[in-house]
């Protein structure tokens, strides 16, 4: 499905890469050739496994702040494999933008 076609879908991907420069401090060029929301997870999961190394306070701060639940982030650190926690939780990351996106849009027709 193209951005270009789908008005909703790319107001979709304008809110949750607002998201990921707000609280990830990222600047994602889309244009990279590779889907969106895989390139933007994996540029999430950079800065996770940044965070996890060496800032593990600011990580918990920006979930909570993102409204992460403290469950699912405990369920993905406790249960992946060590090299995919930063990976999983960037997923989580990512449908929690989306999830914040839908809503946004959703109550701005209203």
């Amino acid at each position: 499905m193209s951005l270009k076609k789908q008005p909703s879908q790319r107001k979709k991907a304008e809110i949750t890469q607002s998201l990921a420069s707000k609280y990830f401090d990222l600047e994602f060029d889309s244009e990279k050739g590779e889907s969106f929301l895989d390139g933007l997870t994996h540029e999430i999961s950079i800065k996770i496994k940044f965070l996890l190394d060496r800032d593990l306070q600011t990580l918990i701060n920006i979930f909570y702040r993102i409204d992460v639940s403290e469950d699912s982030f405990n369920e993905v650190v406790h249960n992946s494999p060590p090299e995919n926690v930063s990976d999983n939780l960037a997923k989580l990351v990512v449908e929690r933008f989306i999830q914040k996106a839908e809503f946004r849009m959703k109550w701005s027709e209203a």
